[in-house]
């Protein structure tokens, strides 16, 4: 078992190490969670400078309530840039270990508990959140399996543990608790007072927090003073309460949108048709058999496909990663009641399901990817498009002091830094740092980025240092 572990933390070295290595990491989101990481480490405010618009600089607790960047920040002098993703491929690990203790709880044997671990591990979730870097949601969700294990055991400390390091993981995972105590309600499965009265402080203390997140933390620390996580359900109404009258107002068209979209019509939408259609072949219809997975579900259905934002759609980015423990949690609990001599086979096929699943989707979807980040059958994965170890040594070389612009894939390599933005906003920036080979110019087209860099090499107000590396290089006079 230990070496099946092992294996599947270097599978997934492979994905995210690999493509932060490699200079595929991003700055949006890696780049700022970087930023806040070496913020934090040197004990200075988390105010990230990396954001696109009007509004670069933000304070990171504004963005999202977390506790994990802050809390991992003092590993950030051993492990530098890479730290958030080497400690959120060892938590994925430790999500995979709950499970095996909680199926050992309904007499599952260690090859069926390998199974069930294995079906989490191949799940399809984790490998698009784990191509686009690091998320906070991934380690809340490795703790998930902890949560129920210390529920049915029961054990105290280890169910607050997992409870409180989910709670502070960020903010909207209070609304998942939530469903998850509504969850354990319906699976009745109370031994003592302590299993009895759980659910109702987790439902209580989940309110509070989120209230709390909403209303004060997050507005407190915003530019605009609001809660702006709401804006993604801007089409559902313009407040929290408009948006939950909203949806109970119009339960049909409600309905619709886990599988069409808010406008029609819309192309689009089929990368919703596709996300759940994944999901089912992965084993979520084992949440129909047990319909308190389904309600423990239901949060991050409706936050994934109610938002206005494609990007959130389909079965790319980290908007799924959560499924991955609760489908497995699903299996354990469905088929605890099946006799071994069968239930061995049932788990291998599920586990078959979702790796064929899987494998299919890290080579082709219709959602949006970039195969070279995920496809691990792809040879360009293990090719870098530019001399990385040279552009690396390069950076690592500039001065902390440095207020730099750079392209997105730049940008996690170069947050150890109080300034550092996203290309094309240079406005505060003395040094701009792009690629001749493999320019990137996002959020502008190629053709508008490429003509802003030409006019900036043309302009009095910059000047083009020569380097020996496949960079451009400009600096303000």
């Amino acid at each position: 078992m230990r070496f099946i572990h092992l294996l599947f933390f270097l599978l997934y070295g492979m994905v995210s190490i690999l493509n932060h290595y490699f200079l595929r990491s991003a700055g949006l989101d890696y780049g700022l969670s970087n930023q806040a990481l070496y913020l934090y480490a040197h004990a200075k405010s988390p105010m990230v400078t990396m954001l696109l618009g009007e509004q670069q600089v933000y304070h990171y607790m504004g963005l999202h309530v977390s506790i994990w960047v802050p809390l991992l920040s003092q590993f950030y002098w051993i492990f530098g840039s890479y730290t958030l993703l080497i400690f959120q491929n060892i938590f994925l690990i430790f999500g995979a270990v709950g499970l095996g203790k909680t199926a050992a709880l309904f007499k599952y044997n260690s090859i069926e508990q390998t199974l069930v671990q294995i079906h989490y591990y191949v799940f399809f979730g984790i490998y698009a959140a784990l191509a686009n870097d690091y998320h906070d949601n991934v380690i809340a969700a490795s703790f998930l399996p902890w949560l129920i294990f210390g529920y049915l055991k029961p054990n105290k400390p280890i169910f607050w543990i997992a409870f409180f390091a989910m709670l502070f993981s960020k903010e909207n995972i209070s609304i998942w608790l939530i469903a998850i105590a509504f969850g354990l309600i319906i699976l009745r499965i109370e031994k003592d007072r302590f299993q009895k009265f759980l659910p109702i402080w987790m439902i209580a203390i989940s309110v509070i927090w989120f209230i709390t997140c909403s209303y004060w933390i997050m507005p407190h620390f915003s530019h605009t003073g609001k809660f702006e996580q709401l804006n993604r359900f801007s089409h559902l109404g313009k407040s929290l309460p408009e948006i939950v009258k909203h949806v109970f107002s119009n339960p049909l068209k409600m309905l619709s949108m886990f599988f069409k979209s808010h406008v029609s019509p819309d192309a689009e939408e089929v990368i919703k048709q596709e996300f759940l259609l994944a999901l089912l072949v992965s084993g979520a219809w084992l949440c129909i058999l047990r319909p308190a997975f389904l309600v423990m579900a239901l949060p991050l259905l409706m936050q994934k496909l109610w938002n206005k934002e494609t990007a959130f759609w389909g079965v790319t980015y980290h908007y799924q990663v959560e499924f991955a423990a609760l489908i497995s949690l699903a299996l354990i609990i469905a088929l605890k009641a099946v006799s071994p001599k069968y239930r061995v086979w049932l788990i291998a096929i599920i586990c078959s399901c979702a790796l064929v699943q899987t494998v299919t989707l890290i080579q082709k979807r219709m959602a949006f990817f970039e195969p070279k980040k995920e496809n691990l059958f792809d040879p360009n994965h293990y090719k870098p498009e530019i001399n990385t170890h040279k552009v690396r040594a390069f950076l690592t070389q500039i001065d902390e002091k440095e207020k730099v612009c750079a392209q997105a894939n730049f940008l996690p390599h170069l947050a150890n830094r109080e300034e550092a933005y996203h290309f094309p906003y240079f406005e505060k920036a003395n040094l701009i740092i792009m690629s001749k080979n493999a320019g990137s110019y996002y959020p502008c087209s190629p053709e508008k980025g490429m003509h802003l860099l030409d006019s900036l090499k043309d302009s009095k107000g910059w000047e083009i240092i020569p380097n020996p590396n496949e960079l451009i290089i400009l600096r303000r006079k």
